[in-house]
């Protein structure tokens, strides 16, 4: 029904096909597509060259127009808001080689790769040396961080590590108090903020290091920010080891 009508509309414009706006050029290139009856469907960032106000109405007519389409379909995107919105499973191509494919969910909150990490937004990565089971040496940032246990034998699997901007928090002396046996706790010479749409963007310069950590604070749970920060916490079992 839905590619009919298009057909329609298209038709009926009695224009050239260079004289279609974009979006519609796109999506009777889509319609086009289905009715050749490929066993297979490529979506190569088919909405990059899309206004953003015409994206997300792109993206609500192409799922309506494969919802019958019971053949695979790979959709390839570096827009990770785009991807989490339209696949089901996803995986990363990293060095030529393709990662397995993971349910979204899982691929978003446990990056395997630092390429995987870039990707889904978790972009406090640092290279790391082991100094024991659980606890590494983060090197660009000249930190020792404790994380999830890892024996020996496993260890030689993981490189890097990564923290999600939302998992570093600031915490008042009594929760330190409480918490001091499962915090890392960091030291930070100065803080730098941006307001966004519902959050706090905080750039913190690590104590005695040129390197920088990324924050995110909600505005929800705290309405302004410290003038000064002198310490910011992360839980090491939210600290991920990357391959």
């Amino acid at each position: 029904k839905y590619i009919n009508e298009l057909i329609i509309k298209c038709t009926s414009s009695l224009q050239k096909a260079r004289e279609l706006s974009g979006g519609m050029r796109q999506r009777a290139a889509f319609a086009r597509t289905v009715l050749t009856g490929s066993d297979l469907l490529l979506l190569d960032e088919p909405f990059s060259a899309l206004d953003e106000h015409i994206k997300r109405k792109m993206e609500r007519e192409v799922m309506e127009m494969l919802h019958d389409f019971d053949k695979p379909i790979l959709f390839v995107s570096h827009n990770q808001e785009e991807v989490y919105r339209l696949a089901d499973r996803i995986g990363s191509m990293e060095n030529g080689r393709f990662s397995p494919i993971r349910e979204k969910r899982a691929f978003f909150a446990e990056p395997q790769t630092v390429g995987q990490a870039k990707l889904v937004g978790c972009n406090n990565i640092s290279e790391i040396d082991w100094i024991s089971e659980e606890r590494v040496y983060a090197k660009d940032w000249n930190l020792s961080l404790r994380v999830p246990f890892t024996e020996l034998e496993e260890q030689k699997k993981y490189r890097a590590i990564a923290i999600y901007p939302g998992d570093i928090t600031l915490y008042s002396e009594d929760a330190i108090l409480e918490e001091k046996q499962v915090r890392n706790k960091i030291s930070v010479k100065s803080c730098s903020t941006e307001e966004e749409l519902h959050s706090w963007a905080v750039s913190c310069q690590i104590d005695g290091t040129d390197a920088e950590l990324m924050m995110l604070l909600s505005k929800e749970k705290m309405p302004s920010v410290p003038e000064k920060i002198t310490e910011i916490f992360v839980d090491g079992g939210k600290i991920h080891l990357l391959q």
